[in-house]
């Protein structure tokens, strides 16, 4: 899926398999030997209208939920279970990519935007997607970049 909307769009972006699984911000750190700041973490939610929506935030930062329902203009937000992020999106807990996901709402960190290459679920969890903000921004229809962390 994910390769395909790569190859499909033209993206910079690369898929980097993993000797074995990731999980974590710390397992993706210590696999590519970048920091934190430089990993994405993308997080299904839920609205107060049972509607789906993505946050991505930098891997050393936290979704502010209070924000994030200010800037989806919802009541409340929950985070999705692992057999709803598979439905929603047909990727496993873990594997979200920051492009590739349909007729979803995703809200972007605004710190993000400044800067060029992240690294993020890569559609597998034995793989990471290392992409320019700029294709995330550019491939995803539904796009939001507002002040979403903590």
């Amino acid at each position: 899926m994910l390769e395909d909307f790569i190859e499909v769009n033209g993206l910079k972006a690369k898929i980097i398999p993993l000797k074995r699984a990731v999980s974590t911000v710390r397992e993706a750190e210590a696999a590519l030997g970048v920091k934190a700041s430089e990993i994405i973490k993308s997080l299904l939610f839920f609205d107060s209208e049972n509607e789906p929506l993505i946050a991505i935030v930098a891997g050393n930062k936290k979704v502010d939920t209070k924000k994030l329902c200010e800037a989806a203009k919802t009541q409340g937000v929950r985070l999705a279970e692992p057999k709803e992020i598979l439905e929603v999106t047909g990727y496993e807990v873990g594997a979200l990519p920051p492009v590739s996901v349909y007729g979803v709402r995703i809200f972007l960190d605004k710190e993000l935007k400044e800067k060029e290459l992240v690294y993020g679920g890569g559609g597998k969890k034995d793989c990471l997607l290392s992409i320019p903000i700029k294709e995330i921004i550019e491939f995803n229809e539904k796009i939001f970049v507002e002040e979403i962390s903590q």
